[in-house]
């Protein structure tokens, strides 16, 4: 998929986990988080610039990958290495829209 030139022609080129994707956006900008396109994917940010999560678009589900992610806490247990070698990244994994408005409480915290 070529770079969107926008966060908005992103979310319009998904095929894919649109439904869910459109839904954790909706919590992210109902947060105050500012949007931006960083690494080809929608970016939420605070006011101050420090990046807070990042879209994650994959063939088995989509999520927020938060890039600090480790040293939030996770009583809910949402939150999951992406990989074997990861340190501080933690991602929260959906691949129904319905999970997402399930866990959007947790998310927003």
């Amino acid at each position: 998929m070529a770079s969107p030139p926008t966060a908005e022609a992103y979310y319009r080129s998904l095929t894919q986990w649109r439904a869910p994707a459109l839904a954790l956006r909706e919590i992210c900008l109902d947060a105050g988080l500012t949007e931006t396109l960083k690494w080809s994917s929608p970016c939420y940010a605070t006011v101050a610039g420090g990046n807070v999560a990042l879209l994650a678009i994959r063939k088995a589900d989509c999520g927020l990958s938060f890039p600090r992610g480790a040293l939030l806490a996770d009583e809910a247990g949402l939150l999951s290495a992406p990989g074997p070698a990861t340190r501080s990244a933690r991602v929260a994994r959906f691949t129904h829209v319905d999970a997402v408005w399930a866990a959007a409480k947790t998310i927003r915290t």
